[in-house]
């Protein structure tokens, strides 16, 4: 399979960039991030997802991956716009440049988003920020198969929940997350002076859950220390893209490719599973032909 399976890097085609709205995006994330849930990523790496998350290792601890969904963000009664913030807009106009579901209309990214972003979340779709501590003490490859859903995999009830790979929507009903579009705010430094590129590393080839689960099942009956997890040997090619606004394929393996030190990474996320990532590029690709 090629690259072009796993991810695509939309940033540097002349139809959208975040530039002008990234940092007021992030300060909306500054501004709510105390309603921010945590999420329980690390169960990606137990050997076993089926079962309820065991105690957190040593480095993995409970808060190091959050998700604000949008609607927990309060809605900015300043903002001139007729979304709820600035957040909401960048979203929206994404949404317009590529043609991407639910378009909505300036009533519903308004006030009444909490109820229209709801039905959505419902019907396959979440959209909000991801955080990742830069105190985490590894980060490998993610997966996200129908057998990886686990109702107990995170601290997120199923009506505001935020979808991660192998959490989200209608968890233990096989409704894995499928794709997400993902917009760097902060924590990688690709683009100098602003940090919110992001690189990463994908295998197309490399969608096998039952091998997947075997290597992290190893690790974790050897007690190994999370600071030395590994990935999985590789079945085939793999790839480094780099961007700040990525469709990943979240059925094959991914990760970001480098850790972070010295700042949390945070991003700014549509994700569906409703949708493969070959529906959402198709819709993309036509959309900027």
């Amino acid at each position: 399979m090629a690259v072009t399976d796993a991810i695509m890097d939309y940033s540097n085609n002349g139809h959208y960039s975040t530039a002008d709205k990234a940092a007021d995006v992030l300060a909306v994330w500054e501004a709510n991030k105390d309603n921010a849930l945590n999420l329980r990523f690390d169960h990606a790496w137990s050997g076993d997802t089926t079962l309820s998350p065991g105690a957190p290792l040593s480095g993995w601890d409970d808060g190091m991956w959050k998700v604000l969904p949008l609607p927990l963000c309060a809605h900015d009664s300043s903002y001139p716009l007729p979304e709820c913030t600035v957040a909401h807009t960048m979203i929206r106009d994404i949404k317009k440049v590529f043609n991407l579901p639910n378009l909505g209309t300036d009533e519903e990214w308004a006030d009444t988003y909490t109820d229209w972003a709801g039905t959505n979340f419902q019907n396959g779709e979440s959209v909000g920020f991801h955080h990742i501590s830069k105190n985490i003490a590894s980060h490998p490859m993610a997966l996200s198969k129908p057998s990886m859903v686990s109702e107990n995999t995170a601290d997120i009830d199923s009506s505001g929940g935020l979808g991660y790979p192998g959490h989200g929507p209608s968890a233990g009903t096989g409704n894995n997350i499928k794709c997400g579009l993902v917009i760097g705010l902060q924590g990688e430094n690709l683009d100098v002076g602003v940090g919110r590129g992001m690189s990463v590393t994908v295998r197309p080839n490399d969608a096998n859950i039952t091998t997947y689960n075997n290597h992290y099942k190893a690790l974790r009956d050897a007690n190994t220390p999370a600071a030395d997890y590994t990935d999985p040997p590789a079945a085939g090619a793999e790839y480094v893209v780099e961007g700040n606004l990525l469709l990943i394929n979240y059925e094959n393996q991914w990760r970001g490719t480098t850790m972070n030190t010295d700042t949390d990474k945070i991003y700014l996320c549509i994700t569906w599973s409703n949708h493969t990532y070959a529906q959402i590029k198709t819709i993309m690709d036509a959309a900027i032909a």
